[in-house]
């Protein structure tokens, strides 16, 4: 093992942890950089596109997709939806024999 003058093993390991810590704060800070971008870009990239699905009766093979007129399913949303930057939202189901598995 080499020891420099001025330089002690503890010294090296110190700052070989500091390094690592730089590093590791460095990619955090990257990351929410990111983050941030994305949350400010996402909702004006998505703005006037959303589409709604809702369990019959609510929802119509013949609607639109719109909040007012939803599809029955998450099919028919993905077959519609013009793009990847669109928002589909899911209504609940409100029937609770609609989760039971038929016997």
């Amino acid at each position: 093992m080499r020891i420099y003058s001025g330089a002690s093993t503890t010294n090296r390991r110190h700052i070989l942890h500091s390094r690592r810590q730089l590093v590791a704060l460095t990619m955090c800070a990257s990351a929410l950089a990111v983050t941030l971008v994305l949350a400010v870009t996402a909702p004006a990239a998505s703005a006037g596109c959303e589409y709604w699905v809702a369990a019959p009766p609510e929802g119509n093979i013949g609607n639109s997709g719109k909040a007012g007129e939803p599809w029955p399913t998450l099919f028919l949303a993905v077959q519609h939806i013009p793009d990847d930057h669109c928002t589909v939202w899911v209504n609940r189901v409100r029937r609770r024999d609609a989760l039971r598995p038929s016997l």
